[in-house]
């Protein structure tokens, strides 16, 4: 068996996908992470070489992307405080239009209301 150790920004990482929910252990982090590195290796070894799909098999490979897509999006669980920010933010794009929706602001304007918003005024 090998033991690792993880800098703080792996750590981070790891912490990270696990809260996602998508794994349970950090073993299932990793285990991932080194499927997708085996995936990407094989492809390199592969070369530049391309293969054409036709027919039957083309609808396969298009199916399974569908189902994987499908999977990913099911697993989907949005950041709420992301999607709260995101949220705030448009709702404040919104107040800042309505306010000069008559009197449009120029660039030198916004860019007065920036620093004077970033000043705390």
């Amino acid at each position: 068996m090998i033991q690792i150790i993880l800098d703080s920004e792996q750590e981070k990482l790891l912490q990270e996908q696990l809260k996602t929910g998508k794994y349970r252990t950090p073993n299932e982090v990793i285990t991932h992470a080194l499927k997708i590195l085996a995936q990407r290796q094989h492809l390199n070894q592969e070369g530049q070489r391309i293969t054409i799909l036709s027919g039957e098999p083309a609808q396969k490979l298009l199916e399974e992307k569908i189902k994987m897509m499908e999977e990913i999006k099911k697993n989907y669980q949005p950041d709420s405080h992301r999607q709260k920010l995101a949220e705030e933010f448009s709702q404040l794009c919104q107040e800042t239009q309505e306010l000069h929706a008559d009197n449009p602001l120029n660039d030198a304007e916004i860019d007065e209301e920036i620093a004077a918003y970033r000043r705390g005024k």
